[in-house]
């Protein structure tokens, strides 16, 4: 029996600025435009995006404390990637939200292999430690 539909999931990741509703409805009105046969069904609201800058405050004692625990400067990320409900943190409560990965990069994130390297957890284990240390430390603001 040939298969006479197919189904397609599609995730959006937004940047700053961006309304989840907004985006929602550009997509299901592109999709009517150019694939008017096509059924579009939006199985959640999606959240909205989120962004600290690496000018704000904690990001020199984070930046230090991953230095101290890995050894080297980190790789920064101007923008993350994944969803996580950061807005939470920084367009309502107002707090500065940072991600720092501790998984190796073939980690397969949420897949049936997720792994971690043991390597890599007792080296997310010595960062925590320092962010917390250096997060204890006086600031001048």
């Amino acid at each position: 029996m040939l298969p006479h539909e197919a189904v397609a999931k599609c995730d959006v990741r937004l940047v700053a600025a961006q309304d989840p509703a907004d985006i929602l409805t550009k997509i299901a009105a592109h999709v009517t435009r150019y694939a008017p046969e096509v059924e579009f069904i939006c199985t959640e609201e999606g959240m909205y995006p989120s962004k600290t800058p690496m000018s704000a405050p904690l990001a020199q004692p984070i930046q230090r404390a991953i230095t101290t625990a890995y050894g080297v400067e980190p790789l920064l990320y101007p923008s993350g990637f994944g969803s996580l409900p950061g807005y939470v943190f920084t367009d309502i409560l107002g707090i500065p939200a940072f991600v720092v990965n501790y998984a190796n990069a073939d980690a397969a994130n949420h897949a049936p292999d997720e792994n971690m390297a043991l390597e890599c957890f007792h080296n997310g284990i010595r960062c925590g430690a320092a962010i917390l240390h250096e997060l204890g430390q006086p600031m001048a603001l």
